[in-house]
């Protein structure tokens, strides 16, 4: 197997925007920076101080708030565009323009290794250190008897969501994973990896738990702080997930008819205040809008710049004739006569106007959802009505519910809509068994053991108890 050259993209400490991210993020930081790697911390030095901190509303706000600003770097983490661009090359989606890149070559041609520095730093590293401060917010929110009942409730509930949500990706990223629901580091040494079937009870549990805490109304204008309904639209895709069709139809089904969203017109979808939005996250670094626009789009003007990740033809040649969605979400451009397409769905690339924001959840994916769940319970012509609202809105003509093979059309439509967002594709392929078949197109001789991501090394250097994916050294 190919060594990886470990060119790490630069860390970025975010800073902080406002006066909701206080002086609680030099705490948090402080605890964060002590970790160093994962199950290689030392005993966090601001335990007395977050006693204090939870039991003024401020400063316990900010400390929820600043588990956000933690997700939107300005490098290529797991939640501020990695899981995009990673899990793109390793589908059908995109192609790395610049081959010398040799973590993205691995990525693209399914041949990853343990080594390769895009797994630690940029996903698993920063994801525990995300689920460490969401630990940190659970634990003293649940002792917290001096806030305010309602301050308390809803505090606890982001903080449960947001444990559930890094959870999920890592869970789909790397199947089985160590489990931390605590702070106390002399446990997380020792901690192996836990299936990912315990992993995915405990995300449920988070999320059922925060469900009954928080209420429909934002707290926030902007939608971005979780509401009620972000809870159930994520509980709908983890039911869809895990093939639990009656619940994922009826979670769905809450936020669609919930009345507080509506699709948006094409051009309007990632704009900050469309109304499709269900949870979004806002830049934090001053002038600087999307890593994911940055990175998908050719930054340059110039004839002879390349965006460094590409669209493949896979992709572009998926959209049927007429789908306005191709050329709202996708741009061309000829270098050395030759045609390459890049995503889109941000434009913002320019460092100045934050004029855009990172789309989590939105209700389009909530109608795929709830087509899927309807199809699989055999009612295909309302399957087909929710299918028909996104069709509607890309210009495309009606199916009926006497279509023959629903399920892989609404795959097909997923794929339309929802590409370049959040590791849809990948993950569709796997939880549907059909990534084999689908990629052999792509890489004849991809494995079922390439379809989970190795443990990077140096987590297995610095804790014993956890062992490497099979198929991976």
């Amino acid at each position: 197997m190919k060594k990886t050259l470990r060119n790490r993209i630069p860390y970025d400490h975010t800073r902080v925007v406002k006066k909701v991210l206080t002086v609680i993020m030099l705490v948090i930081t402080v605890c964060l920076t002590s970790c160093n790697k994962f199950l290689d911390v030392g005993a966090p030095h601001d335990r007395l101080g977050a006693d204090d901190i939870f039991n003024n509303s401020e400063k316990a706000t900010s400390a929820v708030v600043g588990i956000y600003s933690q997700y939107m770097g300005t490098s290529l983490w797991y939640s501020s565009g990695g899981i995009t661009v990673f899990t793109g090359l390793s589908s059908d989606e995109f192609y790395n323009t610049n081959t010398s890149n040799s973590s993205y070559n691995e990525l693209r041609t399914n041949s990853l290794t343990s080594k390769n520095s895009l797994l630690d730093f940029n996903i698993w590293d920063r994801a525990y250190k995300n689920i460490y401060q969401s630990n940190i917010c659970i634990e003293k929110l649940r002792i917290a008897d001096q806030l305010p009942n309602g301050v308390r409730k809803q505090l606890l509930g982001e903080s449960l969501f947001t444990r559930a949500f890094v959870y999920f990706y890592l869970v789909n990223i790397f199947g089985d994973v160590p489990l931390i629901l605590s702070t106390d580091y002399r446990h997380s040494t020792e901690k192996g990896r836990d299936k990912s079937s315990e992993v995915y009870i405990q995300i449920v549990a988070d999320l059922v738990e925060a469900e009954k805490l928080l209420q429909d109304s934002y707290v926030t204008s902007n939608r971005v702080r979780p509401n009620l309904k972000t809870v159930q639209a994520f509980l709908a895709r983890v039911y869809l997930y895990t093939q639990q069709w009656d619940l994922a139809l009826a979670k769905s089904t809450e936020v669609i008819e919930s009345g507080i969203y509506s699709l948006d017109p094409l051009n309007k979808i990632f704009s900050i205040e469309g109304n499709e939005t269900i949870w979004q996250l806002m830049p934090v670094q001053p002038s600087w809008n999307t890593t994911e626009a940055r990175q998908l789009l050719p930054l340059s003007t110039s004839a002879s710049t390349l965006g460094q990740i590409a669209l493949t033809d896979y992709v572009i040649n998926g959209f049927e004739a007429g789908d306005v969605r191709r050329n709202q979400y996708t741009v061309s451009k000829i270098v050395s006569n030759k045609t390459y397409h890049f995503a889109q769905k941000y434009k913002a690339i320019a460092i100045g106007t934050v004029s855009e924001y990172y789309k989590v959840f939105r209700l389009a994916e909530q109608y795929l959802i709830r087509a899927e769940a309807y199809a699989h319970q055999n009612n295909n012509q309302l399957a087909a009505d929710d299918i028909n609202r996104l069709r509607d809105r890309a210009g495309l003509a009606k199916i009926t519910g006497d279509a023959q093979n629903i399920v892989t059309l609404i795959e097909k439509e997923r794929q339309s809509e929802l590409f370049a967002e959040w590791g849809h594709r990948w993950f569709d392929l796997k939880r549907t068994g059909r990534a084999l078949d689908v990629l052999k197109a792509k890489q004849p001789d991809i494995t079922a053991t390439d379809l989970f991501y190795p443990i990077p090394n140096s987590v297995l250097l610095s804790n014993p108890f956890i062992k490497q994916n099979q198929g991976y050294e």
